[in-house]
């Protein structure tokens, strides 16, 4: 079990950063992925949900808010973010491979 005193510091450090720098994706993505493991699973669901407004076809916001919904017991939404991400995954691929066709 992970001791929250362990992670108040690094909590507090990427809350004060997000006070400076608000749109900051790393800082998003990782306050929610560090409130996820305290088991503060609302606020990683929202904070997951900023990052994916900012960056709608991030796979790992995507994959971090399913494991969220899953840990509440809410699988219909944690099904809807991993099949979204695998659709999102999938498409920026063949982006990749279109592209380098050219070169």
């Amino acid at each position: 079990k992970i001791n929250e005193d362990d992670w108040e510091s690094p909590l507090d450090y990427l809350a004060s950063g997000l006070r400076e720098i608000p749109l900051n994706l790393q800082l998003i993505y990782n306050y929610a992925c560090v409130n996820e493991k305290l088991g503060r699973y609302d606020i990683a669901i929202r904070f997951f949900g900023y990052a994916i407004e900012i960056r709608p076809r991030w796979t790992d916001a995507l994959f971090g808010q399913a494991v969220t919904y899953f840990k509440l017991g809410n699988f219909k939404m944690s099904k809807k973010c991993v099949k979204i991400a695998i659709h999102n995954y999938k498409n920026s691929c063949f982006e990749k491979l279109e592209v380098m066709q050219y070169f």
